[in-house]
């Protein structure tokens, strides 16, 4: 399995028109891989679109990227676009697969980058810690990037931005998170966007 995120760059208040184009894209097949989820960006960097997809073999991955690559109204929303980068991660094993269901309506997707060699270390800190933190609210999807520096993201779901505030904060003061899988290691860098689901998303 890998996981993919789009952020297509949209102007303002035309989040709901990208998003009927994108379930007609999606609905008529000219997508690859299976859409798990599609937001708009609240906090961190506007006026984007996030567009996650799953796909079952390299080989189906890769032929989305070419197909992409070559496509002339990518999305079906080449005339509403201003730009569209694409992230590929590899999910850990460990994590259920994606459901489609009501988690949210606030979910947070966080991004850390990784000093080279550390992943392992780092999994494991997370397979450690994740059973207690999961208790009081799911992760969704964990994974490493596959392209472009080291790093990894994951996606939490959240009923308002206020639990989220309140559960990161009794997690901290449990002790439960974050897994601290470096003592003593100052953290690295992080970025985290805080987004909305669209109507076409499986992920409400």
């Amino acid at each position: 399995m890998i996981h993919e995120y789009v952020f297509l760059s949209v102007p303002a208040r035309h989040h709901a028109e990208a998003s009927e184009r994108l379930a007609e894209y999606i609905a008529k097949g000219a997508a690859g891989g299976r859409m798990l989820g599609c937001w708009a960006t609240e906090v961190g960097t506007l006026n984007r679109i996030v567009l996650m997809r799953g796909y079952v073999t390299d080989m189906e991955f890769m032929a989305e990227r070419r197909q992409l690559a070559m496509a002339t109204d990518p999305f079906f929303c080449e005339s509403l676009m201003t730009g569209y980068s694409a992230e590929a991660y590899l999910p850990f094993s460990w994590i259920d697969p994606v459901p489609a269901g009501r988690f949210g309506p606030c979910y947070e997707l966080r991004t850390y980058d990784l000093r080279v060699g550390t992943l392992p270390v780092l999994m494991e800190a997370w397979k450690r810690k994740l059973p207690a933190r999961a208790e009081m609210s799911p992760v969704l999807a964990a994974g490493t990037a596959l392209d472009g520096p080291p790093r990894f993201t994951h996606l939490w779901p959240y009923s308002s931005f206020d639990e989220r505030l309140r559960i990161r904060s009794e997690a901290v003061k449990a002790g439960i998170w974050p897994p601290n899988a470096f003592p003593g290691s100052l953290p690295p860098p992080m970025q985290a966007m805080i987004c909305l689901p669209l109507p076409c998303s499986p992920l409400q």
